[in-house]
């Protein structure tokens, strides 16, 4: 499930993103249905720590995207992926074929090739709805 839509700013980035393995996507707020720019992950480190590198000058992996998409009014949401690094790298894949955004290069990225097809559900949270998982008692 994917977090609410949320728009973008370092410092309330810091306090809602969870320190956890995540996806996230990054999209630009123009009128109307918002643009997708980006799909990025963060495994070990967790999201929060993953998203500040990404945007520090000195430490960022991608600084002509860094670059390109900091003046830009921004939105974002994210999700937990609770698994491992090839279910990520599967789900990420399947959501840069299937949205087409401006920044990832599916040339350059390709599924774990586990599985011979995947699929994937998505649903998006409110602002203000919360999921709560309780253990199944038998």
């Amino acid at each position: 499930m994917w977090s609410p839509l949320y728009t973008y700013d370092r410092f309330s980035a810091s306090r809602i993103l969870p320190e956890l393995p995540d996806l996230l996507c990054i999209m630009e707020a123009p009128p109307g249905d918002p643009g997708y720019l980006l799909f990025y992950n963060c495994w070990r480190e967790g999201l929060r720590h993953g998203l500040r590198i990404f945007f520090d000058p000195m430490f960022s992996k991608l600084p002509a995207i860094r670059d390109s998409i900091k003046d830009r009014t921004l939105l974002y949401k994210y999700t937990v992926i609770d698994s491992n690094p090839l279910d990520m790298k599967d789900i990420m894949c399947l959501l840069i074929m299937k949205y087409q955004p401006a920044f990832n290069d599916l040339q350059n990225f390709s599924d774990s090739g586990r599985h011979d097809d995947i699929s994937l559900n998505e649903m998006n949270m409110k602002a203000g709805e919360t999921i709560e998982r309780f253990p199944q008692i038998l």
